[in-house]
């Protein structure tokens, strides 16, 4: 909840899709670390976009077979318009 607060005082989106049940043969501690880190390094990084209602984190856990997939995202929902050249 310290990264949520943290975020929102910060003006900061923090979206987060984890099924903890995926950690659970890491110590708490050890979660705690990994993500703590790698959402103060997210804060860090958006925090520098001006325009407030770009600022947005998006964290995801997945797996796949024995493979775990922790994503990270920093977006400033730049747009993604596909241009076309003119014939």
């Amino acid at each position: 909840m310290e990264k949520f607060m943290q975020c929102e005082n910060k003006k900061i989106r923090l979206d987060c899709m984890i099924d903890g049940e995926l950690l659970s043969f890491m110590k708490k501690s050890d979660v705690y670390s990994l993500f703590g880190n790698a959402i103060d390094n997210a804060i860090e990084a958006v925090d520098k976009i001006n325009d407030e209602e770009k600022r947005c984190i998006n964290i995801r856990l997945t797996k796949s077979h024995d493979i775990f997939l922790l994503s990270c995202v920093c977006s400033s929902f730049q747009s993604r318009d596909t241009v076309y050249p003119s014939s």
